[in-house]
Formats: structure tokens, sequence, C-alpha cells
């Protein structure tokens, strides 16, 4: 996009435009953002920062909770909108009103996944990532895994 000054001829340039002038080296090193685990990823990550929303406005509100009992406020939040509201509004524009606004956001971002239960919900307050599990060969030991065993021995 390009800013014109008043009496100037403006130039829209979209996306696509400059996507295809870039070299394959570029849209290559862009395929990588934009795979279906990586689109995945990002909207689970928008989801758990809206969850920490809920959660400081539900403080905000009032409640004197942190750790497992705020997870818990959280699902049930969750819980009363999914089998409340959100079967009426889940094909509509996000409601007017900004708390449900913010429920009906988190269960269109979870599309499809399950609302996290209070174990994860209080990894994802706190601002973690669920962990990544070791993947690669049967025969290979997982670094951690491999430096407990080392110092067992000793």
């Amino acid at each position: 996009m390009t800013e014109t000054q008043p009496g100037e001829a403006s130039v829209v340039v979209t996306l696509d435009d400059l996507l295809a002038r870039q070299p394959i080296e570029v849209i290559e090193c862009l395929a990588r953002h934009f795979t279906r685990s990586a689109r995945r990823r990002r909207r689970l990550d928008a989801r758990d920062e809206l969850i920490r929303r809920l959660a400081s406005d539900l403080i905000a509100a009032g409640a004197k909770l942190d750790g497992k009992p705020l997870a818990r406020a959280v699902r049930r939040a969750l819980d009363r909108y999914e089998s409340g509201a959100w079967p009426r509004e889940h094909d509509k524009a996000a409601p007017a009103d900004p708390r449900r606004a913010l429920l009906w956001q988190i269960l269109t971002l979870s599309a499809g996944s399950k609302i996290p239960e209070p174990p994860q919900l209080v990894r994802i307050l706190a601002g973690f990532r669920v962990p990544a599990t070791f993947v690669g060969p049967s025969n290979v030991t997982p670094p951690a895994v491999a430096g407990r065993r080392q110092g067992a021995k000793g």
C-alpha cells in the first residue's frame, strides 16, 4: 500500500500483487507459515490469549481466584456459554455484548477442538504452551531421558 498526498492519484497494491512479484525462494520461506499445523497453532495461540483475557475479566469482576480455582471458573464460563447461547450464535457475527463476544471468539478459535480442561487451563493462564513431545526414530532416546539414565548410573 502507498500513501498519497492530496491531489495525487492513489495506488493500491494487494497482497496477491506483492506475492506474485516475489522470487520462489521467498514464497518457499513463507510457505512454512501457512501449513495446516502452523495455522492451527496460531489459531490456538490466539485462543489462549483470549482465555487469559477472560481470566483477567473474571478477576477484575471481583473473583479472588488464581491457579486451579481460576481455571475452573474460566471453564465454567465457557461451558455455560457453549451450552446456552453458543448454539444460537455460533453461525452469526460476534455478539455486541463484550463478555459474550469474548466467549464467542474463544469458541470460534477452538474450531472443533475441545475446550481445555482445568489442568491445561492452568498452564494456559500461566502463559505456557503445551509441551512438544519428542518425535524421533524408535531407537533414539530423548535427550532428557538419556541425561537421567546417565545420572542414575553414576
